[in-house]
């Protein structure tokens, strides 16, 4: 049978969940370590992980191995990661600083984005949606990228770009742990691209 859901990120897995000294509300402080080999739609509500009493390893049970077996499985303990103060519960602004080409009458920029795992590259798609994604703002807002489909003609001509003159700086709304891939294209007044850089990189932290 097909179960469907939005899952937790912790499902099926051994979780360790840190507070540092304080309260925190988001889960920074808080980490999947293993999946256990342990299969979907095969779980026990009542597992306990255990550690060894100087907490170097994890004792915890394994299902269904080979289709039928039961094992006790071990897990080394990794170092807790150091804690910084980015927020990784959403987008992270990755700030693009954009030096249009002299002569060539550039009035405003956008920036294209995506990541690879949606799609080709060059293709810039954020997410799951067949389209590229577009920014032109210099901090992420309240609608964090537009598709082209969503202006007036449904082509990225009829979104604003950023007033880009002389220079500006765009933020991408990345995803935590990602490689981004980008392109910025420079306009003229009537939005006519005029120029575009290179598909380059960046990797949100």
């Amino acid at each position: 049978d097909i179960c469907i859901n939005n899952t937790g990120a912790y499902l099926n897995g051994v979780a360790q969940i840190g507070f540092q000294n304080a309260y925190e509300a988001a889960g920074a402080a808080g980490r999947l370590l293993t999946h256990g080999m342990i299969r979907y739609r095969l779980n026990d509500v009542n597992e306990s992980v255990r550690t060894t009493p100087d907490g170097a390893w994890l004792l915890f049970e394994g299902y269904y191995f080979n289709g039928s077996e039961y094992q006790i499985l071990s897990g080394q303990m990794l170092p807790y990661p150091a804690v910084d103060s980015i927020n990784r519960t959403t987008f992270i602004p990755m700030m693009v600083q954009l030096n249009p080409p002299n002569g060539l009458g550039v009035d405003n920029a956008i920036v294209q984005f995506g990541y690879a795992e949606n799609g080709g590259a060059s293709q810039f798609y954020c997410t799951s949606r067949r389209e590229a994604c577009l920014v032109a703002s210099p901090a992420v807002g309240s609608v964090p990228f537009q598709f082209p489909s969503e202006s007036s003609d449904g082509t990225s001509g009829s979104l604003t770009g950023a007033p880009c003159a002389t220079g500006c700086s765009v933020a991408i709304p990345a995803l935590s742990q990602r490689v981004v891939y980008y392109q910025v294209q420079y306009r003229d007044h009537s939005n006519r691209v005029v120029a575009q850089t290179r598909v380059q990189t960046v990797a949100a932290p």
